[in-house]
């Protein structure tokens, strides 16, 4: 509805009948709420979403999700594709960065990263390589952060430095 001085307010309304005691219906009752806010902060919260799936799903980068007992979670297509597995594969729990996905060898920078998240909320990019799921091994530049205050979800974002391996 227009609003005094310009603008509109977004109203929920509900009608109800008023019976006498006969339960004849004499008048309508009816109730508002004005919702302008709520529904101003449901569509700032739908914009916010596409932006950061926007962000998730760009193929410039792999973005994975994990748990601190290693499972990965989730990741974006650039980071399946990286990896040779489906999406799917990485959700049900194919992936382990603690077991699977990181060679033994560079185990200790993956356990450094997880204390300075620990300890800070994020780690500092490092240097290191995947398991690819054909067995072979794919050298990427890794970050990463927590993504819930609780620290139970982790998001890590992950370059593909094979291109620059080479040219070195």
């Amino acid at each position: 509805v227009p609003a005094p001085g310009g603008g509109e307010f977004e109203l929920l309304v509900n009608s109800f009948p008023v019976r006498d005691a006969t339960g004849q219906v004499r008048w309508v009752g009816v109730t508002k709420a004005n919702v302008t806010e709520r529904r101003a902060g449901e569509r700032a919260l739908r914009a916010s979403e596409a932006r950061l799936r926007r962000v998730v799903e760009s193929p410039l980068i792999g973005i994975g999700f994990s748990h601190p007992d290693g499972r990965v979670t989730g990741a974006n297509a650039a980071l399946a594709e990286l990896l040779g597995y489906t999406r799917e594969e990485i959700e049900v729990g194919a992936l382990r960065w603690d077991r699977n996905l990181t060679p033994p060898e560079h185990r200790p920078l993956d356990d450094q990263a997880m204390r300075e998240v620990t300890a800070t909320g994020v780690s500092r990019p490092y240097e290191k390589e995947f398991i690819r799921k054909d067995g072979s091994r794919v050298p990427v530049l890794v970050g990463g952060t927590r993504f819930d205050e609780a620290g139970t979800t982790g998001v890590f974002y992950v370059l593909d430095l094979t291109e620059r391996r080479r040219m070195e």
